[in-house]
């Protein structure tokens, strides 16, 4: 946009493209510090580079502070994720870490190996326990 920053956006956003709005969304949601983040295949419209950056500030900005809740059918984008609920046909299938769901025999590993990228969505879910275990032990409860 020529106006860059000061541009100004149409009624809905229509005047962006579904992966600007998308990105201005999470874009406020970080300025507002907002205590609750619910995405809805918020990164459906963008390519896989900006999802991996998105993806990224998530896991940095958001572990500790923020309650998200994610709808995503790409499975890198919640393998990372404390706990993954499966659901089929309204019911749920499976819920439990990812790390768990991928060494299980189950629907998210079948998902996982459909998508071709097992062993990297393993490395994730791995580094991702890893991560999220050193965080809880330095980390003090607020009470």
């Amino acid at each position: 946009m020529a106006a860059g920053l000061d541009s100004d956006v149409a009624e809905g956003g229509s005047n962006l493209s579904a992966g600007e709005r998308q990105l201005l969304c999470m874009a406020r949601a970080m300025l507002r510090r907002t205590s609750v983040v619910v995405m809805d295949e918020a990164t459906a419209s963008v390519d896989h580079a900006t999802d991996g950056r998105i993806q990224q500030m998530v896991r940095s900005d958001f572990r500790g502070n923020v309650t998200v809740i994610t709808i995503a059918h790409r499975l890198h984008t919640v393998a990372f994720y404390d706990r993954i609920l499966v659901l089929a046909q309204g019911k749920v299938q499976e819920y439990a870490p990812p790390l768990e769901l991928l060494n299980s025999g189950g629907q998210f590993r079948s998902l996982a190996e459909e998508s071709g990228d097992l062993d990297n969505l393993i490395s994730l879910a791995t580094e991702s326990a890893a991560d999220a275990a050193s965080f809880r032990a330095n980390t003090t409860p607020g009470y």
